[in-house]
């Protein structure tokens, strides 16, 4: 078997691409992009607070794909209205209710 060579292994790390880690929200960013970004921060914190709860598990527990919470978990707001976050998150605490002011 035949390994890559040193330059075959820098050419493909430099084509990886940052796409599949969280996104920063910008500091110009709307009310809606605001509120859906904390949302998903609730989710976050939830997982890194429930260490024993896989996303897999979050996303049965919430009747989703696992692609959903995965792009929950990577602040993928563009995917997901206000409703739908807030809805799941009631799901994880029933007491949740989005006050608007």
């Amino acid at each position: 078997m035949k390994y890559p060579s040193s330059d075959e292994i820098k050419d493909t790390l430099s084509g990886i691409t940052d796409d599949d880690f969280s996104k920063a929200l910008p500091k110009d960013a709307s009310m809606v992009n605001r509120t859906k970004y904390l949302l998903c921060k609730k989710f976050v914190s939830y997982l890194n607070s429930n260490p024993h709860i896989s996303q897999a598990e979050l996303a049965r527990r919430l009747g989703v794909d696992r692609s959903r919470v995965n792009c929950i978990v990577k602040y993928k707001i563009e995917v997901f209205t206000i409703d739908a976050l807030s809805e799941l998150w009631s799901t994880v605490e029933p007491e949740f209710e989005l006050k608007v002011s």
